[in-house]
């Protein structure tokens, strides 16, 4: 279980620290829209979303590169356990020599 948190924390936290890599493809996105033709206020509706995703992305990327570097502690920790020894004999306690 613990595995599964720190790998889907990692992934989350990746995403979350591309935050401006995803408001940068927004611009772009918007500027190629704006080259075929859209409409002045469509325009500026795509310009303000990547505006959005630009201070956005700014904004949640260190808690992304946060959250990346705690879970890949947790993970490591998990890996550096060391397997569960198995438990020793059960003596009955009727038993008496």
């Amino acid at each position: 279980m613990k595995r599964k948190v720190a790998v889907a924390g990692i992934a989350v936290g990746a995403i979350l620290a591309l935050g401006p890599l995803w408001g940068g493809l927004g611009t772009s996105f918007a500027a190629s829209l704006a080259k075929t033709g859209v409409s002045d206020s469509q325009f500026e509706s795509l310009i303000d979303v990547a505006e959005f995703l630009v201070t956005f992305g700014i904004y949640a990327s260190p808690f992304g590169l946060a959250l990346c570097a705690v879970s890949i502690f947790m993970l490591a920790r998990f890996y550096r356990q060391p397997p569960a020894l198995p438990l020793p004999p059960q003596v009955p306690s009727d038993a008496k020599e």
